[in-house]
């Protein structure tokens, strides 16, 4: 009985398997298909993307390198100068020549001649309660020689007035006598101390003048009307270049400290080094002048 049924089944069994066999063999290559194209496609994804992502690091780099590229002939010197800035301001007297003095640090607008190329204290309100008389500087620092606070001008107009007069003591080619020649004058006649004298007289007074200038120059873009770009960036492009001529200042500062204490060589090389800074502070002297009159 057994034998007659499975007789009966055993066709339709062989129809069942040859039907799932015949769907598998159809379904199988179809998922192959869809695999394969599916891992193509990724594939090519990653490669889109990394071709992406590796122009997109390239543009990045190229951008960096250009940008500093045209930074660094500028920024070496600035670091050249704040190393030995920094040398300078932590050696004691004991590095200089036998017949020179440095101080260690000197308040701002202090024209001793062993203040050139030596650490200044910032001009700053904040730190005006403890220089302003010789007593209350005594209790902070009693090895820093006193001096009067550097006083800013009172108005813009006086300010502006007295840019020009700094301007020319610095940079100006007057033909006059010893005693009306600017620091570039003193620098080519080989009168470094007497040019580092002048400039402890003149970078004190450019810091406090540019400072009621800026603060004007912004006070006149908040009240005004006016949308134009010009306006709007001359208080920011004025900004920049006094914080620029003020670096260069500093590094003419340094170098003349150097050259007077024969850490330069001859005092030609020190000349030519000095000449070279003084030449680009006047360019930001100018371009700054030029920005403020506009």
């Amino acid at each position: 009985k057994m034998i007659t049924t499975m007789k009966h089944y055993i066709p339709i069994l062989l129809v069942v398997c040859m039907m799932t066999t015949s769907t598998t063999a159809l379904v199988c290559p179809i998922q192959q298909q869809h695999q394969q194209l599916k891992s193509s496609l990724m594939t090519q994804t990653r490669k889109r993307r990394g071709l992406l992502y590796a122009k997109q690091k390239d543009d990045d780099d190229y951008f960096v390198n250009k940008q500093t590229n045209e930074l660094q002939d500028k920024s070496r010197r600035r670091m050249f100068s704040k190393t030995i800035f920094t040398v300078l301001t932590t050696t004691t007297a004991t590095t200089v020549l036998p017949s020179q003095k440095a101080n260690a640090a000197c308040l701002s607008g202090d024209t001793s001649p062993t203040c050139i190329g030596v650490y200044k204290m910032p001009i700053d309100d904040r730190t005006n309660m403890y220089i302003e008389s010789p007593e209350t500087l005594a209790r902070f620092a009693p090895d820093i020689n006193w001096v009067p606070i550097v006083t800013p001008p009172g108005t813009y107009k006086e300010a502006v007035v007295e840019l020009g007069e700094l301007q020319r003591d610095c940079f100006a080619s007057s033909g006059g006598g010893e005693e009306k020649m600017s620091v570039k004058e003193l620098v080519l006649k080989g009168q470094l101390e007497q040019a580092g004298i002048e400039l402890l007289r003149i970078t004190p007074r450019i810091t406090v003048v540019g400072r009621v200038i800026i603060a004007n120059l912004y006070k006149q873009q908040s009240n005004s009307s006016s949308s134009s770009n010009n306006n709007n960036m001359k208080a920011y492009r004025a900004e920049v270049q006094y914080d620029e001529l003020l670096g260069r200042l500093g590094e003419v500062d340094v170098l003349l400290g150097q050259a007077i204490r024969g850490q330069l060589g001859v005092v030609t090389m020190g000349q030519i080094q000095v000449l070279q800074e003084l030449k680009e502070a006047q360019e930001f002297m100018e371009e700054f002048s030029k920005i403020v009159l506009l």
